[in-house]
């Protein structure tokens, strides 16, 4: 089975309560043994959530140190990119109007030929429009 890249909405309604955090959680189990992947910058997206949600009094310091285990525990294998790789992710984000940060999850989906797990609906289609199997509520 190919792997499955993440991105950090997926990974933050998996940890949190989100408006498709069902959705996250019964295709994450749906999984199985597939190994996951993810940018680097997974890591700052996700604690960018947790830190808005603790501002707001969604999340106490406790829970958001809890659900940073959570993260820990799910085995993400995270990348780093060379200056290539972020060559191809802007032409992907230029393409398809995707942020960088966007793109980058894009691009390690195609280089892995990898299933792209997102509840980010633009992310979803560029992902389709590049042929990549997506796991995500937006069709």
């Amino acid at each position: 089975m190919p792997p499955v890249v993440v991105d950090a909405c997926f990974v933050a309604a998996l940890l949190t309560r989100e408006d498709h955090s069902g959705f996250a959680r019964e295709r994450f189990q749906a999984f199985d043994d597939r190994d996951f992947a993810a940018p680097a910058l997974i890591c700052w997206e996700v604690a960018n959530i947790l830190w808005k949600k603790t501002r707001r009094g969604e999340l106490n310091a406790a829970d958001r140190d809890a659900m940073l285990d959570s993260f820990d525990e799910l085995m993400i294998g995270m990348e780093g990119a060379t200056p290539s790789q972020t060559r191809r992710l802007l032409i992907l984000s230029d393409s398809h109007g995707l942020t960088a940060y966007d793109a980058a999850y894009l691009e390690l989906a195609l280089r892995r030929e990898a299933d792209l797990a997102t509840l980010d609906a633009d992310l979803a289609e560029a992902a389709r429009a590049e042929g990549l199997t997506v796991h995500s509520p937006f069709a």
